[in-house]
């Protein structure tokens, strides 16, 4: 086989591969997809209590008991809201830990352009930018460096380059 004919082999291989990378970074091909384990969930079920009890719901849970109680734990100190959160949170944890399934919160399918427009937009400038540098970056500059090792005079450099 001749050079110019591998020349052209390689050339057209570049192209293929070129057209092939492009129409990744604009169609969606990445999800992401948040996902919150029987731990997480459990771990955040007391505090998802706690803020979840206002002023209202306790006005309601009063009205509902004992007015005795409810004048012994005023007169003690006691606060209705936190003994809820204190007897129920443990138990609510465990129950959770025993029986709860992964909860999927969220999934977005982007293209590999959008996924790192999204990720800078919420400040994840890490993983954007890894995203960015090797999803694009390098097998552009890959690329670029094969097309001028085709063209390039010195066998030496060529060999480099490729």
């Amino acid at each position: 086989m001749s050079f110019h004919s591998r020349r052209l082999i390689v050339l057209a291989l570049l192209v293929v591969s070129i057209g092939l990378l492009i129409p990744g970074l604009f169609a969606p091909v990445l999800t992401i997809r948040g996902v919150l384990k029987p731990e997480g969930i459990a771990h955040v079920a007391p505090e998802l209590l706690d803020k979840g009890l206002g002023d209202d719901s306790i006005a309601s849970l009063k009205s509902m008991m004992n007015p005795v109680v409810i004048a012994m734990l005023e007169g003690t100190g006691g606060d209705l809201r936190k003994m809820i959160v204190e007897k129920l949170g443990p138990q609510m944890t465990s129950a959770l830990q025993k029986n709860a399934r992964d909860l999927q919160v969220y999934e977005q399918t982007r293209s590999i352009v959008g996924s790192v427009r999204h990720l800078y937009e919420v400040r994840s400038r890490t993983a954007a930018t890894l995203i960015l540098l090797f999803s694009v970056v390098v097998p552009f500059a890959k690329a670029a460096m094969e097309f001028v090792a085709l063209f390039i005079g010195g066998d030496s450099l060529r060999r480099r380059l490729f």
